[in-house]
């Protein structure tokens, strides 16, 4: 599965497994060389790593299963709802972060 995110500093859209190597450059923005997460950029490069591995593994599952269960349905909502949920949360979460960093930053420098 390739999952593909967008810097929030140059506004480019990138594979996500561009951000996971080279070791040197793990965390930025292959663009624009911007951290995606100053104070957590490791945490972001495990979850991101993960992310990638378990979308394939799902991907290789229902890959598998397509061919048997012909008398069962699945509702693809119950597996994509709770993914866009999790997602819109982690949004929220992260823009709050960047709010509360830039609204401390403003304050250190003493612009208002």
């Amino acid at each position: 599965m390739k999952i593909e995110g967008r810097c929030r500093n140059c506004g480019r859209d990138f594979p996500i497994d561009l951000v996971l190597s080279p070791p040197e450059a793990a965390g930025r923005c292959p663009f624009c060389g911007k951290s995606l997460d100053p104070e957590y950029s490791a945490l972001l490069v495990e979850a991101l790593g993960k992310l990638q591995a378990i979308g394939s593994q799902m991907e290789s599952i229902l890959d598998r299963a397509r061919a048997v269960g012909e008398n069962l349905e699945i509702n693809a909502d119950t597996i994509v709802a709770p993914i866009r949920d999790a997602l819109g949360a982690r949004e929220e979460a992260s823009a709050s972060r960047r709010a509360t960093r830039e609204a401390a930053q403003a304050e250190q420098t003493g612009v208002r």
